[in-house]
């Protein structure tokens, strides 16, 4: 599920080594049923997440705005700034819908 971010499936490509060492100490599987939130507005980002199936919505804190997504849409990850910043915080709910 992982390859759908562009710069994951660059580095299946290029070594496989790695992406086994990645899948084996950073990925980990977490299940969701219908209504859990998997992180709140101000919460510290700490994880980025891919959605295998099922659709997620996510509410804005600021602007109230919805947005649903949607898995094998193109829309498979959410939180990639943990990668990236020391310190995100989420500005938004987002929660699963089916």
């Amino acid at each position: 599920y992982i390859s759908v971010h562009p710069l994951l499936e660059r580095l299946r490509l290029e070594s496989d080594v790695t992406m086994q060492r990645l899948a084996e100490s950073a990925i980990r599987r977490k299940l969701l049923a219908r209504g859990d939130v998997l992180f709140h507005a101000s919460e510290l980002a700490t994880h980025m997440y891919f959605m295998a199936k099922g659709s997620l919505e996510y509410v804005c804190a600021e602007s109230e705005s919805t947005r649903i997504m949607h898995a094998g849409k193109g829309e498979e990850w959410v939180s990639e700034q943990a990668l990236w910043l020391t310190e995100w915080f989420h500005v938004g709910l987002l929660t699963t819908l089916v």
